[in-house]
């Protein structure tokens, strides 16, 4: 019997989507300083969740 606990595909999205939205406004704002994190913040609202669907993908097939 296989007691392991499943890991969700959705989990693994969320979980990504939130490691690249922290970079993008991490080097948002080495690179820019605040104006650099204020454009990084707007533009990691869509490019974190659509980059967020592969990299999940990608976390959800090495764990399953």
């Amino acid at each position: 019997m296989d007691n392991a606990p499943k890991v969700t595909y959705w989990a693994c999205w969320w979980k990504a989507t939130w490691v690249i939205y922290l970079l993008v406004c991490v080097f948002g704002f080495l690179s820019g300083g605040e104006r650099g994190l204020a454009y990084a913040i707007g533009g990691g609202l869509i490019k974190a969740p659509l980059s967020g669907l592969f990299w999940g993908w990608i976390v959800w097939l090495i764990k399953k």
